[in-house]
């Protein structure tokens, strides 16, 4: 699917235009997958665009870049600030929110050190990443024959560029095996999720393995409608919003609406954004 492009991006402190945003054919994250990213939703709600789990999202980016020791020149709340004027710049409702930093032009050599650390934030349009009909009808995935990093071999915990080879090959032999998705096990069989709890014992994994072809897996994430249900007063916890279409961009830090479950100290923010333009 051909990416829709957007009016700017910021880089390195500076809005370039979309086809401007270029780097060195031999910056060393070209040759050594040096990067670090995240992928942020902003969703269209009544009050105007809302990011979901800003804070959250740029905690991990943070905690990838400080684990390959990539000194950044911007600090968060520069790049949070980045986070939400390139959505209102690029006068965008519902879309997706890339920040990058990776390794410069400088040097070229396994050792890093030396090169400059850059940053980047793009956003652009990007629809439901596995079709339109996925949430309805489900998509059909198989267990993938390539297995998930051992983790001492590589920080998995780390939103990190180079992990993505490994994705790469699951999904194309999944795409050419005629699914839509892959599953990955781990190198002791089971299934992670991102904190690394162990869902499917090797034993499933197995059989699940044998039954992949005819497997099909359904997703069943409620939307954001449903999910933060009446008004933006509601979704905040507060009968008015501090964010209103008379202020520049900012993050909304209310409290979050209740759950079924007990939130743990760490969940008491809001999980949205603001994102609209300044009169």
């Amino acid at each position: 699917m051909a990416m829709t492009k957007a009016s700017k991006i910021w880089m390195n402190g500076k809005w370039v235009a979309w086809d401007d945003a270029r780097i060195h054919i031999l910056s060393h994250v070209v040759h050594y997958a040096s990067s670090v990213f995240e992928g942020i939703r902003c969703y269209d709600s009544r009050r105007g665009p809302a990011i979901f789990r800003l804070d959250r999202h740029l905690r991990r980016f943070m905690l990838s870049a400080k684990i390959y020791r990539m000194e950044l020149p911007f600090t968060r709340e520069q790049i949070e600030k980045a986070c939400i004027e390139v959505v209102a710049l690029n006068d965008l409702k519902e879309c997706y929110i890339r920040p990058l930093i990776y390794r410069g032009y400088e040097n070229l050599g396994v050792n890093p050190f030396g090169n400059p650390i850059d940053v980047a934030v793009a956003a652009f349009p990007w629809g439901k990443y596995l079709g339109e009909d996925a949430l309805s009808k489900g998509v059909a995935a198989k267990v993938s024959t390539w297995q998930r990093m051992a983790p001492n071999t590589m920080p998995a915990m780390a939103k990190a560029s180079s992990n993505y080879m490994n994705s790469q090959l699951m999904k194309m032999e999944a795409l050419v095996d005629g699914y839509s998705e892959a599953i990955a096990l781990d190198v002791s069989g089971f299934v992670s999720e991102g904190s690394g709890q162990n869902l499917l014992p090797s034993s499933t994994a197995r059989s699940s393995r044998r039954r992949s072809r005819a497997a099909s897996s359904r997703a069943s994430r409620a939307s954001p409608s449903s999910r933060w249900r009446a008004s933006w007063a509601t979704r905040c916890g507060r009968r008015s919003c501090p964010a209103s279409s008379s202020t520049p961009p900012r993050s909304c830090s209310t409290a979050a609406p209740r759950s079924r479950s007990r939130p743990s100290p760490r969940s008491t923010a809001s999980p949205w954004a603001t994102a609209r333009a300044a009169p």
